[in-house]
This record gives structure tokens, C-alpha cells and sequence, in this order.
């Protein structure tokens, strides 16, 4: 006996139910589990065990680093606020060169603060910058950040807060040539730069060292540059003091490799 179609019922349209083929969706699986498990995650971590209620911070003693962190306190330790906040800090406080948050779970945030480091002072007018080792203005000079050497910037270039004015090799030229005019036994009273970075000049009153023993009438200008040994110039000054110092009665001039100038 052969099988035949349903026959139509009074013309209808009608057609038996098919039976629905479930393997067809097994490839979804993974996705659904993926998905399952997802929730689960985000409904366990929004549990109150998982907020933060204690805020450690390392390395910093501001009350300001203290308070933004604290906005944190009820959210959850997995939030992604954490990693926003850290952001906003190190973009808007420029005294902060790094900052890491480390979550100790269940409910406990560890921070560690690292502050920038004074390398030198900029003075401009009656202003002074602190500048980092990398030559970038971070903060005006106060009790927090002491400096020892300070340049007066008598340029024209502009100078504020978040931008960088010298490079790391000028700054650590700055520094090298007062220490080793120190060293020497110069007493300096100021360092200023005109219109490059690249040639400085210091201002001596005095040199008390037994073998030189010199104290011009008035201070004396010495006139240095970045580009040529310290070393070599600091000795060609030396020398020029021993051979000419009652010569010597406004400026010395050693930026000329193997020659001085006074006057």
C-alpha cells in the first residue's frame, strides 16, 4: 500500500507539524555557556562582599591622591572606574609620575604612588618652575619641592605648567657644570640662559680654594656652553683665574675650545 499526502480538509492550507531538528543548534552551545557563564561572573562580582571598603596608598602623603581614591569606597572591586580614576589622576596631577592599583580580594584596593623628582628650579620673572629630570614643568617651587639649582630663564620662550622647556641632556649639563664649578671652589650666585639652551652663563663672586684665593671687585660672568667638555672649560677658567686674575673684572669667555677671553 502506498503512501500518499495528507489530503487537503475543505481546500485548506494545512500541513502536519515537523518535528524540530535540535541538532542543528549544537554549534550554539559553546555561545550560550559563554554567555552563561558571563552573567554568573558579573552577578557574583556585584556582590556586597566584593565592594570596596579599605583603600591603601603607598608612596604619597597627599591628602588630594587620598581623596580622588576614595570615590572608589562602595563600588565594586572589579569595577572598571578603578582603572578610569587612575587615568584622570596621572593626566590632571602632574606631580604623580606613575600610579597602580593592585585589588586584594575580597574588598581591598592597593595603590602605589611614585612623585615626580625635583631636578632643578626655572625661574621666569618672579616665577619658579620645578622641573623633572626630562625637562618638564610639573609644579611651581614650595616646601614639597625643594630645589638646589635654579636657572633663570631670561628667553622669551613660553613657560607653564605641563610643558617641557629643556631636554635631559641640557638639564643634566646644568647640573654638572655647578657642581663641578663648586667642586672647584667657585661660589655662584646665578645661572641664566638668554635665548638658547645650549649656552649658559654663571655668575662667580669668589673662589677661596688657597692656591687660587680670588675675589673680584664685583661678580664675574663666566660664559659656558652644553656642547663642549665641562671639565675642559671648568679647567681653562681655573687657569685663567690663576694667570689673570687681576685682569679679570666683569667676564670670562670659555665656550672656544683651547681659548679664554676676559675682560
Amino acid at each position: 500500500m502506498s503512501l500518499r499526502r495528507t489530503p487537503k480538509v475543505f481546500q485548506t492550507n494545512y500541513r502536519p507539524p515537523q518535528k524540530v531538528d535540535w541538532s542543528s543548534y549544537r554549534p550554539l552551545r559553546p555561545l550560550l555557556v559563554i554567555l552563561i557563564f558571563i552573567v554568573a561572573l558579573w552577578l557574583v562580582a556585584r556582590l556586597p562582599i566584593f565592594s570596596i571598603s579599605q583603600i591603601e596608598v603607598v608612596g604619597s602623603s597627599d591628602p588630594s591622591v587620598t581623596e580622588e581614591l576614595n570615590v572608589l569606597k562602595g563600588r565594586s572591586i572589579f569595577s572598571r572606574l578603578i582603572s578610569e580614576t587612575t587615568t584622570h589622576l596621572l593626566t590632571h596631577d602632574l606631580t604623580l609620575q606613575s600610579l597602580t592599583c593592585s585589588r586584594g580580594l575580597p574588598h581591598t584596593l592597593r595603590c602605589q604612588v611614585t612623585l615626580r623628582s625635583a631636578a632643578i628650579g626655572w625661574k621666569r620673572g618672579d616665577t619658579t618652575y620645578v622641573l623633572d629630570q626630562n625637562g618638564l614643568v610639573f609644579a611651581l617651587q614650595s616646601d614639597r619641592f625643594p630645589v638646589s639649582l635654579v636657572i633663570e630663564d631670561r628667553g622669551t620662550s613660553p613657560v607653564e605648567v605641563g610643558k617641557v622647556v629643556a631636554s635631559n641632556e641640557a638639564i643634566t649639563a646644568y647640573q654638572s657644570i655647578s657642581s663641578a664649578l663648586q667642586e672647584k671652589g667657585f661660589a655662584l650666585s646665578t645661572l641664566f640662559i638668554n635665548d638658547t639652551l645650549y649656552q649658559i652663563s654663571v655668575v662667580t663672586s669668589s673662589n677661596n680654594q688657597p692656591e687660587v684665593n680670588w675675589t673680584p671687585k664685583q661678580p664675574v660672568t663666566v660664559l659656558m656652553v652644553i656642547n663642549y667638555p665641562i671639565n675642559d672649560q671648568v679647567a681653562a677658567l681655573l687657569q685663567a683665574v690663576k694667570d689673570k686674575k687681576d685682569k679679570i673684572t666683569s667676564q670670562v669667555d670659555v665656550r672656544v675650545p683651547g681659548y679664554v677671553y676676559v675682560k
